[in-house]
């Protein structure tokens, strides 16, 4: 006997309410289940030093993939703030010194989410995570009996295609990508032909490259070459023609550069074996290291003798001078930054050593301005100097630059007041 109209309305009412009621028990259940899966990091951990198997297997890959990949995924301020801890714990926790099988899986897990948000619409810092994260996976993971380590060939791929298609990608992932391939450098005997071939050339191409996307600071223009650079020097050779020697040459020769950027690039120089470069390329990278010498010299003499001005004024002179690169105000009145002339006189010496095996009879000056520069140095680091006899050193050192590197008033650098006497 069917059912009375208004029973079977009812019914169907019941079976809405059990539905509507049942939603909300389920979601609960699930963010539960969260919660619990948020809370099994240090049994993971802990089971990472062997194969995972059985109910194990599946309570790790629950895990990761429920929980830790989809956690690096959240744009709230506080999972944003966890992004680099969490990628840090990836390979902390749960993948260096853990089993292989171990290291295996979760370097093909890391691979696969890597990818598909470097490569999908998610914001900004998700995606340079992501790429973060590639550059650091491996196909083999030092131990500490054996510190050789295999990049992640497939990563590797992904990274030069980044560099490779700078135009198409933010530049932000070509700053993640460079991270990576600067690292993949430090195991590059380890990396494949093609690999290899193709991680030169992107290297090259970035420390050359003279169109940068739209809105790219100089800044951000010069540490991408820059980190370029160290990466070629990672190789440690000139390269077929001397191309990788000349490559570090042609940004420290760069006076749209600022000197932070040329001292450390020829720092690099002290990393390759530059036996048998071209006598073109010697020429022009002692030439390069000569130039550097000179405007490191004219930039110092002057903030030197501003120094002394500002000394002999009793400090009566505009308060922009606190945010000078070479002196700074304190209680006590104006000091002279011998810490950061030191390290830049450091680099400048560590490129000068580099190119006297190539500088024929320029070596003798390459010794003098080496002196020179380890005179200031010197001084600088002597505590009992006051910052007068520093200043007085290091205008001898741009007098000894001058008469033997043949400087010119161009090579002095073009400082804007403002870039001198630090921004109002």
């Amino acid at each position: 006997m069917p059912a009375p109209r208004y029973l079977r309305a009812v019914l169907g009412l019941l079976a809405v309410c059990v539905v509507l009621t049942a939603a909300p028990a389920y979601a609960q259940d699930d963010e539960i289940n969260m919660r619990q899966l948020a809370r099994k990091g240090t049994t993971i951990q802990r089971w990472t030093n062997a194969p995972i198997t059985g109910a194990d297997k599946e309570v790790f890959d629950q895990y990761f993939d429920r929980y830790y990949f989809p956690e690096m995924l959240k744009t709230d301020p506080e999972s944003l703030g966890n992004l680099a801890k969490m990628r840090t714990e990836l390979f902390d926790r749960y993948i260096w010194g853990s089993h292989p099988s171990v290291q295996q899986e979760l370097t093909k897990k890391a691979y696969n989410w890597a990818k598909g948000v470097a490569a999908g619409r998610f914001p900004a810092p998700l995606k340079y995570n992501a790429v973060l994260t590639l550059g650091l996976l491996d196909e083999k993971y030092a131990t500490k009996n054996d510190t050789a380590a295999v990049p992640l060939g497939a990563a590797n791929k992904l990274l030069c295609v980044i560099i490779q298609k700078r135009d198409q990608f933010p530049t932000y992932l070509e700053v993640a990508a460079l991270i990576g391939l600067e690292r993949h450098t430090k195991h590059f005997a380890a990396l494949g032909a093609n690999e290899k071939r193709a991680t030169a050339m992107m290297l090259l191409e970035a420390v050359d490259q003279q169109e940068f996307r739209p809105g790219t600071t100089r800044d951000v223009q010069y540490w991408i070459k820059l980190q370029a650079a160290s990466a070629i020097a990672n190789l440690g050779v000139a390269g077929k023609d001397g191309v990788f020697v000349d490559a570090i040459a042609k940004l420290i020769a760069d006076t749209k550069a600022d000197l932070g950027a040329r001292s450390a690039a020829a720092m690099l120089l002290e990393k390759m074996n530059t036996e048998g470069v071209p006598p073109a390329v010697a020429n022009s990278t002692v030439g390069a290291v000569k130039s550097l010498a000179c405007t490191i010299g004219a930039y110092e003499r002057e903030a030197a003798e501003k120094f002394v001005d500002l000394q002999r004024s009793r400090g009566r002179m505009s308060s922009s001078l606190e945010k000078s690169d070479r002196y700074r105000a304190d209680e006590n009145g104006w000091v002279y930054e011998r810490k950061g002339l030191a390290a830049q006189l450091e680099q400048l010496k560590a490129g000068l050593t580099a190119v006297k095996p190539l500088a024929g009879q320029d070596a003798t000056a390459i010794t003098a301005i080496e002196t020179a520069a380890q005179s200031a140095i010197t001084a600088a680091n002597d505590n009992s100097n006051i910052d007068l006899d520093v200043t007085d050193s290091v205008r001898a050192m741009a007098d000894q630059i001058d008469s033997v590197a043949g400087c010119k008033a161009s090579d002095a650098p073009v400082v804007e007041e403002e870039e001198l006497l630090g921004a109002n």
